[in-house]
């Protein structure tokens, strides 16, 4: 028994080891086969890698390929094959090597300057083959200009040649004609020279005559002496005499001298239109104001009807303008006006009466003044063949609203052809323009704002002799309409009433005038009543 169970235990060790061996061997086996499928893994991943990078090269290399054949013009296209059609090639593979292309095109861009890649198309703006073909025509136009300059060259040296043929020619007439001249001027100095005897013997006795006039001049020096300090003191004494005469002499005003400018030719029956004789022969523009007054024979009349303003320059000498004010009052709408007045205006019934009364009667005594043709046209500061020079110094309300509008005066005369030369900015009293000089006509003033520089304009012009004028006359002389309050007859105050728009910033109404004096002088100024401003009606034919 005992033996049996020793092969038994011979017999498990024995399978034991075998199983070790077998386990040892099998874990070898495994270790090198998966040993050898992870290399196996690694070459088929580098084979894979070495594959898609050659194709990458390839595509890279085909790609620029391209892009150098459609840069040299050499380009394919097939539109079945896009391997075979080279600007597909770019296109569908530039964004795939756009930084291979930028620095392929700066490289070319370095050697061609005129290098420039159309992106729309895929394709250079300019290609070898096109810089060749330039190249070609170049030559061909450098040789037809080469031919062209050898051809005038040979026509130079001909002309040259011919030139010095004759240059030879003349140098041999100009010394021929040198001799004859040497000989003539032989003869011509040996006839100088007895002149010069003779112009010394002439100069001796000249120098002799000179002394004796010499003396006489000392002595007509001292005699002129003399009579001069005679003549400086009678001038003293002329001058004396003449300041005291400018002294007792009054100061000239040029509106006293204003001669008509123009007259109505006819006016229309509603008396709110009028032809005047004045066009653009005389330099006359719409918004042009004249002030109107009466004829009589050998003067102007004595009454100033209204005024007009320019509102189409119809020929040389006709213009229509649109009568701004002919003081005839609309007795109807005032006698409305003063029943209201007397119902609600506490105004005294028997002095509206009154009024309604006086206003009658000045009605009655303008329509035997009506403005008619042949009535004269004024305006001192408009000339038809000179631009007139003022001065504009105050405040000068257009408006009536006691608010200053010199400004718009300054733009309104500026339109009619006036030049202003110095302007009193009354915002911060500078003045604006060249200034007062002997040109200025007038000195235009309104009521007192910076008294200094006022006075200085004032002063200037009293210098230099210009006329000084009030604001509200100087405009009533032009037909300029002003707008104001005023009283009408009877005490009642009233406004005036406003016209339409001129468009040139004109004001409603002006003021009025004194009548003209004899001879034609500048009316002056007097408060006339207004009416209500008429509607302008259609031309007459």
């Amino acid at each position: 028994m005992p033996r049996a169970r020793t092969s038994e235990a011979k017999g498990v060790t024995i399978a034991l080891v075998i199983f070790v061996l077998l386990s040892v061997l099998f874990g070898v086996m495994a270790y090198f086969g998966y040993a050898e499928q992870a290399d196996l893994l690694a070459r088929v991943t580098k084979v894979e890698t070495d594959n898609k990078t050659m194709t990458t090269d390839r595509d890279r290399q085909r790609f620029l390929l391209a892009f150098y054949k459609l840069l040299a013009g050499h380009g394919e296209i097939d539109k079945d094959n896009i391997l075979n059609d080279d600007s597909k090639i770019v296109s569908t593979r530039k964004t795939q090597f756009k930084k291979e292309l930028d620095t392929e095109i700066d490289k070319v861009k370095q050697k061609l300057k005129d290098m420039a890649w159309n992106d729309a198309e895929d394709r250079p703006m300019l290609t070898h083959l096109d810089r060749i073909a330039k190249l070609e025509a170049d030559v061909v136009r450098l040789k037809k200009s080469l031919e062209d300059a050898e051809k005038r060259a040979r026509e130079s040296d001909a002309a040259r040649q011919a030139a010095e043929k004759k240059a030879l020619d003349d140098k041999v007439d100009f010394e021929k004609k040198v001799d004859e001249k040497t000989e003539e001027l032989k003869k011509v100095l040996a006839e100088r020279s007895k002149a010069f005897e003779k112009a010394v013997a002439d100069a001796k006795a000249a120098e002799e005559r000179l002394e004796a006039l010499t003396r006489e001049f000392e002595e007509f020096k001292a005699k002129a002496a003399k009579e001069r300090e005679q003549l400086v003191k009678e001038k003293k004494d002329l001058e004396a005499k003449a300041q005291k005469l400018e002294a007792n002499i009054g100061k000239i005003d040029l509106l006293d001298y204003d001669q008509p400018k123009g007259k109505i030719l006819s006016v229309d029956r509603d008396g709110t239109m009028a032809y005047i004789d004045l066009g653009s022969a005389d330099n006359v523009k719409p918004k042009l104001t004249f002030s109107i007054f009466g004829s009589a024979p050998g003067k102007p009349g004595s009454v100033r009807k209204g005024a007009l303003e320019v509102v189409q320059v119809l020929g040389q000498h006709l213009s229509l303008a649109r009568i701004t004010d002919n003081y005839n009052l609309d007795l109807g709408s005032l006698r409305a006006a003063m029943e209201l007045l007397k119902k609600h205006g506490g105004v005294d019934p028997k002095a509206a009466d009154r009024v309604i009364e006086n206003l009658e009667n000045v009605q009655v005594n303008q329509r035997r003044t009506p403005i008619i043709s042949g009535d004269l046209l004024y305006n001192a500061a408009w000339s038809p063949t000179l631009r007139e020079h003022v001065a504009i110094a105050g405040l000068i309300d257009l408006t009536g609203d006691g608010l200053d509008n010199s400004d718009v005066l300054k733009r309104d005369l500026e339109a009619q052809g006036i030049i202003v030369d110095a302007y009193l900015d009354p915002r911060d009293g500078t003045v604006h323009g060249p200034g007062i000089s002997r040109q200025t006509n007038y000195l235009i003033l309104g009521e007192t704002i910076h008294p200094s520089r006022m006075k200085e304009l004032v002063d200037q012009a009293t210098e230099l002799g210009v006329t000084q004028v009030t604001a509200r006359r100087f405009l009533a002389l032009i037909g300029y309409r002003l707008p104001r309050r005023g009283s009408l007859p009877g005490g009642v105050t009233v406004a005036a009433p406003q016209p339409a728009a001129t468009g040139g910033g004109a004001p409603a109404k002006p003021p009025a005038a004194k009548p003209p004096a004899e001879g034609g002088a500048a009316p002056n100024n007097k408060e006339m009543m207004p009416n209500e401003a008429p509607k302008p009606p259609a031309m007459e034919k």
